[in-house]
């Protein structure tokens, strides 16, 4: 029976934050080998728009976006979870009491309150954002949204909006502490990875996922072999998963490799 592999994007094939903008020749490499035998699916906290073109070009089986809430098998659709309206209110009420901005993503827009804010252009920068045509100011009426991603700039305005908002939905902090990843209650990337493998018919003791950040922690936990990178949170690394190396360093492949899952390039 194939193999099924769950791989994140930010901190665990690149890292923007320290330069690494595109893979490297031997995740490309990784990814080959492994699509020959196996599925691969990119597993991201990211709206399909939001998906760098070099993540096509890989060719992944299929995606567990949106943080679990977008689900994608050979360019079909097996799950699509979202907000309701009353929640999208919410978000929106607390989030502009406190100066932050919302950013509600879809399989195809993301909707910005507000380009200006302050809490935005420091998101934009920390995560090397690219802002294009995907980003629209276009947020007067009820959408199909499956996430939202919020920030702040201080932490005393992110603690304040974590009492008010946290009942209503998931929240999940970022390494740099003043954006979140705003989540439907009760979905994480777990409950999409369970999805996909259901679809697949897959046997779970044949399941690998790759991580680095908290949000990673569902999917973890959903697979029988977790493997978090050497560059991963402490917050993380505290579960005590398998260990591999930093991603600048070429992680994945290391453990594909020396796990026997790929020969070596």
């Amino acid at each position: 029976m194939k193999n099924i592999f769950f791989c994140d994007i930010d901190g665990t094939i690149i890292d923007g934050t320290r330069g690494m903008v595109g893979p490297s020749e031997y995740t490309c490499y990784a990814f080959k080998e492994l699509l020959k035998n196996n599925y691969v699916f990119i597993a991201s906290g990211r709206c399909k728009v939001l998906l760098p073109n070099w993540i096509f070009d890989l060719n992944p089986s299929g995606y567990v976006l949106c943080n679990g809430s977008y689900v994608e098998c050979d360019n079909k659709v097996i799950f699509n979870e979202c907000f309701d309206e009353n929640t999208l209110n919410i978000i929106k009420e607390v989030v502009t009491k406190y100066n932050g901005f919302y950013l509600n993503e879809n399989k195809v827009k993301m909707y910005v309150n507000d380009f200006n804010l302050d809490a935005f252009n420091m998101f934009v920068k920390s995560w090397k954002l690219d802002i294009n045509d995907y980003y629209t100011l276009e947020d007067g009426a009820f959408r199909d949204y499956n996430i939202a991603m919020i920030g702040f700039t201080n932490r005393e305005d992110c603690l304040k909006m974590e009492k008010e908002l946290s009942s209503y939905v998931d929240l999940e902090i970022h390494n740099r502490k003043l954006s979140y990843d705003c989540n439907i209650k009760g979905i994480n990337k777990g409950v999409g990875v369970k999805k996909a493998i259901e679809y697949l018919n897959i046997d779970p003791d044949n399941s690998y996922a790759f991580g680095d950040a908290i949000n990673d922690l569902g999917m973890l936990k959903a697979v029988k072999n977790p493997v978090v990178m050497g560059n991963g949170s402490k917050e993380l690394k505290a579960y005590g998963f398998t260990l591999t190396d930093d991603v600048i360093n070429d992680g994945l492949y290391k453990y594909l490799v020396d796990n026997k899952l790929i020969m070596a390039k």
